[in-house]
């Protein structure tokens, strides 16, 4: 347990409702400039529960403390998502979000082996857009950044399901479970792909 983890507690308690009201209103910009795009299922947001915050900063690297200023450093305390119809919607999502938001991280979640299915997804981080920032510029424990992830339904249907099952680190799934949970994956990711071979065969 680290020193001043009830004093970070407490910094996340006060600032939630302000990280809250950030969220929502990155969560209408992009409805905004996503106005009128096709294939878009949903535009949501959310803030880091809790539990998940402080379980991170506990986190450590090389003997020490990954964050030493964890309400700064840890940059998906604010997520957002865009969900698509299709994968083959993702360049024009891309396109407009490298359009308007300045990014430091563009990362293609996939599996490391070919044979493994498992989460997948686009992440960015992305600067809070100065418009909302400026506002709260005064709080130093406002983060800088916010998480945007783009998924397909698919995608985000396994993640929300997998999620939704608890697994957590100390309490791992059992090799039963963990197939089971590829299973899904690769149907999810097979219906992705055979969506978008259907669609350049009308083309």
């Amino acid at each position: 347990m680290r020193s001043d983890y009830q004093k970070i507690q407490s910094e996340f308690q006060s600032i939630k409702p302000i990280l809250s009201e950030i969220a929502l209103k990155i969560e209408e910009n992009l409805s905004e400039i996503f106005n009128g795009i096709e294939h878009i299922d949903r535009i949501c947001s959310r803030v880091k529960e809790e539990k998940s915050f402080l379980n991170k900063t506990l986190k450590e690297k090389n003997g020490k403390i990954k964050y030493e200023e964890p309400l700064k450093e840890i940059q998906d305390l604010i997520g957002v998502k865009i969900v698509v119809y299709y994968k083959s919607d993702f360049n024009t999502i891309v396109n407009l979000v490298e359009k308007f938001f300045h990014f430091v991280e563009k990362n293609k979640i996939i599996p490391d082996d070919v044979k493994k299915f498992d989460y997948e997804a686009l992440h960015f981080i992305c600067f809070i857009p100065n418009a909302i920032y400026s506002a709260h510029k005064n709080n130093n424990l406002i983060p800088d950044f916010f998480e945007l992830q783009i998924k397909t339904l698919y995608q985000n249907a396994w993640s929300q399901a997998e999620h939704g099952l608890g697994y957590k680190p100390d309490i791992p799934p059992s090799f039963e479970e963990e197939r089971k949970l590829a299973f899904i994956a690769a149907q999810s990711w097979g219906a992705d792909n055979i969506l978008v071979d259907l669609i350049n065969n009308k083309k």
